[in-house]
């Protein structure tokens, strides 16, 4: 059996991920990689220079809203050590999905991830992997996700951690429901953070993961229609744990940071 493998990314931007990988024969395509996504999107282009037909389909961008977009059976993706055949993918505009994405060739989520262990480490801009090599035809691919609870002024709530995203986010609706008196402080500042996602920016004290208090700057979104993301407060983006390594273990559902 082969050895862990490693794959150099880049950090764009202090948080995100991006990471060399070839779909179908094209090499040196840019990655991204979103642990916060459970299914891996295309950009169109990819499939059109491909010639690989798309049947119509939806995907949702950042905060569950709807998009127009394809799906189709791709004939390989490959990064590093894992090798996926006839991976069956959603192809879309990424910049309609996400500004921090419209210069990506791909998504890689939860689903081209949940095959094995992975680790990222940050100091040495590495990531290792599992070597994986399956082929996918007629398989549909699992939703996966790594979640963590976090301790939000003595309330216990579930987000999704997300390499894709800078900061904590949370839904809002979702989050005063939970809390009813929430404490905020500071001015309230409004941004958006993608093509169709607007944000309000504040402080929230008393978040804590474990023992550890991280970071009190969030952004308050709309949160996603009834029976999105069920039971889930938002996303925390990884580089608000300020970590030096990641690592996933999947088949465990485990996550270790430090």
């Amino acid at each position: 059996m082969r050895e862990t493998q490693e794959v150099p990314f880049q950090l764009v931007g202090g948080f995100l991920i991006e990471f060399e990988g070839t779909i179908g024969g094209l090499e040196g395509l840019r990655f991204i990689l979103d642990t916060g996504a459970t299914h891996s999107v295309v950009d169109r282009r990819i499939a059109r220079k491909l010639g690989v037909p798309l049947r119509p389909a939806e995907v949702f961008d950042f905060d569950t809203n709807r998009v127009i977009a394809g799906e189709g059976v791709f004939p390989e993706v490959r990064f590093g050590p894992v090798i996926l055949k006839d991976v069956d993918l959603f192809a879309a505009n990424l910049g309609a999905l996400s500004t921090f994405a419209e210069n990506a060739d791909a998504v890689v989520g939860m689903d081209l991830l949940g095959f094995g262990s992975f680790a990222i480490d940050y100091d040495q801009r590495r990531m290792f992997f599992q070597p994986v090599e399956r082929s996918l035809s007629s398989v549909r691919l699992h939703d996966s996700a790594m979640c963590l609870q976090l301790r939000v002024q003595d309330h216990v709530m579930e987000l999704l951690l997300d390499t894709g995203i800078e900061g904590l986010v949370l839904f809002e609706d979702r989050l005063r429901r939970e809390i009813p008196n929430l404490v905020t402080e500071g001015k309230q500042k409004y941004i958006r953070l993608g093509p169709h996602t607007r944000a309000i920016q504040t402080t929230i004290p008393g978040i804590y993961l474990g023992t550890k208090e991280i970071n009190q700057n969030v952004w308050l979104i709309k949160g996603p229609k009834s029976g999105a993301l069920p039971g889930l407060y938002g996303y925390l983006g990884a580089s608000a744990l300020k970590p030096h390594r990641l690592e996933f273990d999947i088949s465990g559902t485990h996550l270790r940071f430090q």
